[in-house]
Formats: C-alpha cells, sequence, structure tokens
C-alpha cells in the first residue's frame, strides 16, 4: 500500500495495489474509489483532506484496508 498527498490539491491517494483502473466511483462527496476489471478496489481518493483526516484516522485506515479483502461495490 502506498499513500500520497498533493499539498496544492489538499488530495490524498491511497493506493492499495499495482493495476489500471476501469471506473472511478464517487461514494461520498469528495471521496472516489479506482475499481478495476474485476469490480475490486486499487485505491481511493480522498479531496480536501485535512477537512476530513487526522494523523490516527489515516494510521486506522491504513490497518483496516490491510485487514480485508479489498472488494468493490457487488
Amino acid at each position: 500500500m502506498k499513500i500520497r498527498y498533493d499539498s496544492e490539491a489538499d488530495a490524498m491517494y491511497i493506493k492499495f495495489r499495482e493495476g489500471e483502473y476501469e471506473i472511478s466511483e464517487e461514494i461520498r462527496e469528495g471521496i472516489n474509489i479506482d475499481l478495476d476489471k474485476k469490480n475490486e478496489i486499487i485505491g481511493i481518493e480522498i479531496l480536501d483532506a485535512k477537512e476530513r483526516l487526522t494523523p490516527s484516522s489515516v494510521a486506522e485506515m491504513s490497518f483496516m484496508f490491510r485487514n480485508s479483502n479489498l472488494r468493490g461495490r457487488e
């Protein structure tokens, strides 16, 4: 897993694995998931990251996603 932060855009991208996304879906205002052809999550984009996240919430998300199967929406 890789986490990137763009300070100019105030956007964070959490990449779970390599692959090309087939579709990007907004799951909540300012939060998008990238899905591959198998409908599995490749990554999550979080806009206005400073408003939405704290360092502890990022650590919690990392733990949560590491222990999941990273399936997309059914």
